[in-house]
């Protein structure tokens, strides 16, 4: 609009008037300020009216209505695919809560025979594994997620929490203790996704 054209606007509404797009185009740590106030003022409950001057005429930038978060919450589950990774990640965290929370009794007292010292010495290997686990698993499921899909690597991703969590049951014995690690790092590499 031009310089002296007037517009609707609400009452009190306190004005911010940015650097001209001529000056931005000049002056780079003007057109980073710019950028700085328009990212404040987008995040604010009550925005400022942010005005910027181009040639003889000038941008008023138009603040959108906040939603309640009803209606976003609302809006965001009605996507499928949130829907299946909000799945994923309940029953990553359930295992994961079962197994934490289980995996030191059954490390201490089964694996360990009770012995306290070598129960903590084999939960810190473990999560060192799982530490790995999840290292190693980044590149390797981002890497098959461009060969064969998002959505196959994520059930791939799942298969492997699977065998992670499934083979607790097997993997956990005092026969060969060092096989709860190989637990603990498919668990990882799961978590990696």
């Amino acid at each position: 609009m031009d310089n002296d054209e007037s517009y609707a606007t609400k009452k009190n509404w306190d004005e911010l008037e940015l650097a001209s797009h001529e000056t931005c185009l000049a002056d780079k740590k003007e057109y980073s300020r710019n950028f700085m106030h328009i990212e404040e003022e987008s995040n604010k409950m009550e925005a400022k009216k942010l005005v910027q001057r181009v040639g003889n005429k000038k941008v008023v930038v138009k603040v959108k209505k906040k939603i309640s978060i009803l209606s976003s919450l609302g809006e965001t589950l009605k996507c499928k695919p949130f829907r299946h990774i909000l799945v994923m990640g309940f029953a990553f965290t359930f295992g994961t809560s079962m197994v934490g929370a289980l995996g030191y009794y059954v490390t201490r007292f089964y694996v360990a025979g009770g012995d306290e010292i070598a129960g903590n010495n084999w939960q810190s290997w473990m999560g060192l594994a799982f530490m790995i686990g999840g290292i190693v698993g980044v590149p390797i499921l981002a890497s098959l997620a461009h060969r064969i899909g998002k959505k196959k690597a994520a059930l791939v991703a799942c298969l492997v929490g699977i065998c992670g969590y499934g083979g607790s049951w097997y993997l956990y014995t005092p026969h060969i203790q060092w096989l709860q690690t190989v637990a603990s790092a498919l668990i990882g590499m799961s978590a990696a996704s």
